[in-house]
């Protein structure tokens, strides 16, 4: 294949001086840069600085040159396709929704937002070559995982280098052979444009969701290996090349009849969508209308399936010899949908439902019945109020959506729940671990109990006869008590026929004689249980005998007339100890019973609008801390996390493995919510579907963000205004990626660079009076990310494998004033010094907080400041609250609906807090005029630059960057770390209440304890006076 740009083919003639000339010549790959052709050049003005520096003159770019000067020989001329392509990654590019830009909201990580099309434009100012290198890699990662598809490029490598040079043994060669044989490629390079190809692949499928749904669907239908080459070389060399031919030919508008699997494996991986006739008992034309496929491009693919064993649609199985260090080549076998089953949370959890009731029995085409059963059930207990339980809300949530849903949606809400049946039934725990279905109502025994009285209770007994295979003329019985302690009383299970025998006056027999439906009678009150019914020495329990499925003995009188011999019963159906069917022991005895009914059997059986809500309840606590609730407890908690990261997906590999065994969940259990090392961890599960990390080490380290694929999660505190209210697992998504393979876990280093100071910045620094006026003078700061060398593997429970999948990368965050570096910061340490809400406050305060607001008095008040000590102590000596604290209190009453939060503080001050929140409520006691005088806390100096900021004045001071949160977080971290008093002011301001509550800051009542070991103080204790106020540590106002 010749191109422009390309080294050529020209032949050159051995020699033995040759050779030794030629020995010592390098190809510098990064010095050849061609002009993209048009139909890339849309992607190009697309891409972000960075991704495009990368891929005109980075690593990027030299492993586009290398790897298509190895394969140049190798491609078929095949123009329209890369025509093609260069067309739909422009127009995907060029959609903000699926490459938005990076602005100064996204903080350290703007850089590197946007979609992953660096090795596209890398390849497009390549060559033609290196385009068609792309596609290859876009094959491999959609069939293989990440590992797998380096190893495979691996051996590629090696197998092109060894064919130049054989090539070089000739007395004639081409240059481009000898270029290939001295180049060298490292696994690094390889898994890093394999990593970017895997980032554009979901970039590009969400773009075209529809017609990418419309295909995966049909060639998971279609099971057909890829092709049967035995070598990997050989193999990849077939499948690459007649793809590239077909779709040329496609695109041209010529149809094509597929025979296997290479061209059904492109339509799934180079979003170019022909209509395709789908041969099976009915033909089938899918239209998807592709304006890049001329007319007459159609595809005819028949619905063959040469293997019925597998139902993953198209499958390519392989020897890799470079995926492990030691042993044999790997036979793996993959198939087209593994690596492209993504959904989202939402629709994870109709995979939940359909988990649920996958081992409810088999309902085929039907689940209706059992998800209307389960949102009856749940629905009535959550009227009831009696919904207590994290797992049930989401579950019926669920059910709502999937009965109210119609058309389309219906169909894939259908879909999506039948996977769940079909694949997913260890999803929340193995299947033996299950609770009965329809949570225990099919149990009898529970549903017995769920009747409100004796007549239902029969009712319900009598109406599941034929679910247990009792005919209307069997000789069965219901024993039952009315009581506890009570005789056991008897009746027939089926209504008994009217008896024609008659005396010789013609009157029918007494004792024959029917008064009802149904006989009753009472028995002796010796009933004994008795093992197979022979007489034993060994008794058990009922719940015994049914647990080993042993018939037993009830000796009674069962017969209808008055006297009679003892008749052996053995038990079928209900509740020994409330009331139970029996039957007779006959020679040819019943099989073993399960004492459950079928799901469909169920609204036969017994009507929803008898369920005792109350007992129900009880018994669903009774299952409430097994591991299938505990899996559901962990889908409620990753919905609530997933409800922030609304453009998120998942992978369905995930559903192979029980949540409950998730270490992420295990982690959170009994919690209401995941610290941010666990909403971490989970992410991380369900991104890649199947890396379990330990919370404990996301938590040691320090993580504060997580890049995998084409997304970056980012701890929301890392790019937030420093006064924003967030809950402790915020987390925010952001579109883009840091170039690297696997998931990264970024870390901060442990010692950030500190400014150090700067002799000359004297004739800067004004410290000039604060004036009033609430500016931005920090409009030129901005927050930077870059990475030094380190990296850390970590051991997800796979060894041997070269490739590592999972690091923790450390990222230095770098505060830049208009180009000037200023410092390096850990965002996430020093937020804990200012934060004012603790997120962990404890449960059993919450009354004492709803006394604190509704008390009238400040006699009240004072019980309820005793009521907080007594509960929980303090951890000086001190026996009362300080009498600031009081002070607060009796303002809060005195003021009205204000509120207030606990707080854990640190060691030798109390351990809760009370604290008004930093913003103007309406209920504020002061007037316009107080709000705005702040003479209180002169001298006030204004800082306006960093240098003023890193030289700060000996007196109170305020940062002015009014409305610019990036400029606040990074004054903030900055300040902390220089080991200021921060006090930070929301945007609505009462400079008497923040003069309140910065005498009742937690670092300053630190200080002021330091301050109090070097000095002596005649005031009284835990009051701030002005004058002590001024001997303070200085406070430094952020705004």
């Amino acid at each position: 294949m010749t191109q422009s740009g390309s080294l050529g083919f020209s032949a050159l003639q051995a020699s033995q001086e040759l050779y030794a000339g030629l020995a010592n010549l390098k190809f510098d790959f990064s010095l050849v840069k061609i002009e993209a052709p048009v139909e890339f050049q849309g992607l190009g003005k697309s891409l972000s600085k960075r991704r495009k520096i990368d891929a005109e003159g980075g690593s990027t770019h030299v492993s586009a040159r290398k790897l298509g000067a190895l394969f140049e020989d190798a491609i078929p001329e095949t123009p329209n396709i890369f025509q093609a392509y260069g067309r739909r990654v422009t127009q995907i590019a060029q959609t903000p929704q699926y490459n938005p830009k990076g602005t100064q909201a996204d903080g350290p990580f703007a850089d590197h937002v946007g979609a992953d099309g660096t090795t596209i434009w890398a390849a497009a100012t390549s060559g033609k070559a290196a385009i068609a290198v792309h596609l290859l890699a876009c094959l491999l990662a959609r069939m293989w995982k990440a590992p797998e598809a380096v190893s495979i490029w691996t051996e590629l490598v090696a197998e092109r280098k060894e064919a130049a040079r054989e090539q070089m043994k000739s007395e004639t060669f081409p240059v481009s052979a000898l270029a290939a044989s001295q180049i060298e490629m490292r696994r690094e390079q390889l898994a890093e444009w394999d990593a970017s190809a895997r980032a554009w692949l979901q970039t590009a499928d969400e773009a075209k969701r529809f017609q990418q749904t419309q295909t995966m669907l049909i060639l998971k239908n279609i099971n057909l290996p890829i092709n049967k080459a035995a070598g990997v070389y050989g193999s990849v060399m077939e499948v690459w090349t007649k793809a590239l031919k077909t779709m040329d030919l496609l695109i041209q508008g010529m149809p094509q009849r597929i025979q296997d699997g290479a061209v059904l494996l492109a339509l799934a991986s180079w979003h170019i969508y022909p209509d395709m006739c789908v041969l099976g008992a009915e033909s089938k034309m899918v239209r998807l209308n592709d304006s890049l496929v001329r007319d007459g491009g159609i595809v005819t693919i028949g619905l063959q399936n040469v293997d019925p064993e597998r139902g993953d649609g198209i499958f390519w199985s392989l020897p890799l010899a470079h995926l492990r260090f030691y042993g044999d080549p790997v036979v793996k076998t993959a198939s087209a949908g593994d690596q492209s089953s993504r959904v989202s949370m939402d629709q994870l959890l109709f995979v939940s439902l359909g988990s649920t009731i996958s081992t409810w029995g088999k309902f085929g085409s039907d689940i209706v019945t059992p998800i209307r059963l389960i949102h009856d059930i749940l629905g009535k207990l959550e009227l009831a109020s009696m919904m207590g339980v994290e797992w049930s809300r989401p579950i019926l949530e669920a059910t709502n959506r999937f009965l109210n849903s119609q058309g389309q949606e219906h169909e894939e809400l259908s879909r999506l729940v039948q996977f769940g049946i079909r694949r997913c039934c260890d999803f929340l725990t193995a299947p033996p671990r299950h609770p009965p279905a329809m949570f225990g109502l099919t149990d009898m025994y529970l549903l017995v109990h769920e009747c409100p009285n004796m007549d239902s209770k029969l009712e319900c007994i009598r109406n599941a006869s034929k679910a247990f295979g009792l005919m209307d003329n069997d000789d069965a019985i219901i024993r039952y008590f009315i009581e506890f302690g009570s005789n056991a009383r008897y009746t027939h299970l089926n209504p008994r026929r009217p008896n024609r025998k008659r005396t010789r006056d013609g009157e029918p027999m007494m004792h024959e004689r029917e008064v009802s439906a149904f006989l009753h009678w009472i028995g002796s009150g010796d009933d004994s249980i008795k093992i197979g019914g022979k007489p034993s020495s060994q008794e058990l329990s009922i719940r015994e005998c049914i647990r080993r499925q042993t018939p037993f003995t009830v000796e009674a009188t069962c017969r209808l007339s008055l006297d009679g011999p003892y008749v052996a019963c053995e038990f079928v159906y209900g509740d020994p100890f409330t009331a139970a069917v029996f039957r007779p022991v006959r020679k040819k005895p019943l099989p073993p019973m399960t004492n459950r009914i079928s799901v469909e059997a169920l609204p036969r059986i017994f009507p929803m609008s008898g369920l005792d809500l109350k007992l129900f309840g009880d018994q669903l606590a009774h299952y409430w801390s097994g591991p299938f609730y505990q899996s559901l407890r962990g889908i409620a908690l990753a919905l609530e996390l997933y409800s922030r990261l609304p453009s998120a997906t998942i992978h369905l590999r995930s559903t192979a493995f029980p949540i409950c065994e998730m270490k992420w969940c295990i982690s959170s259990k009994g919690a209401d919510y995941c610290d941010l090392g666990s909403a971490f961890a989970c992410i991380a599960a369900f991104e890649t579907g199947e890396l379990d990390i330990d919370p404990d080490e996301i938590k040691k380290s320090g993580t504060m963000a997580i890049s995998c694929g084409n997304s970056i999660y980012v701890a929301e505190r890392l790019i937030s205004d420093p006064v924003e209210t967030l809950p402790e697992y915020a987390i925010r998504r952001i579109t883009g990626n840091i170039g690297k393979p696997g998931l990264s876990l970024l870390v901060p280093p442990e010692n950030p660079k500190a400014p150090k100071p700067d002799f000359g910045s004297w004739s800067t620094v004004n410290h000039a009076s604060f004036n009033g006026l609430l500016e931005d003078n920090f409009a030129g700061t901005s927050l930077h990310l870059s990475f030094s060398d380190y990296q850390l593997p970590i051991a997800v429970g796979k060894h041997g494998q070269r490739d590592q999948e999972c690091c923790f990368m450390e990222a230095i965050i770098s505060v830049y004033d208009r180009g000037q570096w200023v410092a390096d910061v850990d965002v996430l340490k020093a937020s804990k010094k200012w934060l004012v809400d603790d997120q962990k406050e404890a449960s059993h305060l919450v009354h004492f907080i709803h006394e604190a607001v509704t008390s009238d008095t400040p006699e009240q008040a004072e019980t309820f400041a005793e009521e907080v000590n007594r509960d929980k102590p303090m951890k000086n000596d001190d026996e009362t609250l300080p009498s600031d604290w009081m002070r607060d209190i009796e303002s809060c009453l005195s003021g009205g609906d204000m509120q207030w939060s606990f707080e854990f503080l640190t060691d030798n001050v109390p351990n809760i807090k009370i604290s008004k929140k930093r913003e103007i409520r309406p209920n504020c006691i002061h007037n316009e005029g107080e709000r705005l005088k702040y003479s209180h806390l002169e001298p006030l100096v204004s800082i306006d630059s960093w240098s003023e900021l890193l030289d700060p004045p000996l007196s109170n001071a305020i940062v002015r960057a009014s409305n610019n949160k990036i400029a606040r977080l990074c004054a903030a971290t900055v300040a902390v770390q220089q080991g200021f008093n921060i006090h930070i002011i929301k945007n609505s301001t009462c400079w008497q209440c923040e003069y309140a509550d910065c005498c009742s800051n937690e670092q300053h009542k630190v200080r002021k304890a330091a301050l109090k070991a070097t000095q002596v103080h005649d005031s009284e204790e835990g009051e701030t006076t002005e004058e002590e106020y001024r001997e303070d540590p200085h406070h430094l106002f952020i705004r």
